[in-house]
């Protein structure tokens, strides 16, 4: 968990100064996800961190249609989820 907070420090780094959240990161942050979820708790921690995943993408996909919430902070809500 401690990468984790790391990243998401590097991701309040990057959105302060550049308004502006890198795809790269999100990535990093996802597959760091994907790696932790397997090796914690196997098969059923890899599916079920991609479940909530998806449903948080989609609970605040219409939020980003009305222009409410940024595509970044979408993402990085969804990926962010499964810990």
């Amino acid at each position: 968990m401690a990468v984790l907070c790391l990243l998401l420090s590097a991701v309040c780094l990057f959105d302060y100064s550049n308004t502006r959240i890198p795809n790269r990161l999100i990535v990093l942050i996802f597959l760091y996800g994907v790696v932790y979820r397997y090796w914690d708790a196997g098969g059923g921690g890899l599916s079920a961190y991609l479940i909530n995943c998806l449903l948080v993408l989609l609970i605040l996909y219409p939020l980003f249609k009305i222009r409410a919430v940024g595509a970044g902070d979408v993402k990085l809500y969804s990926v962010t989820a499964g810990y």
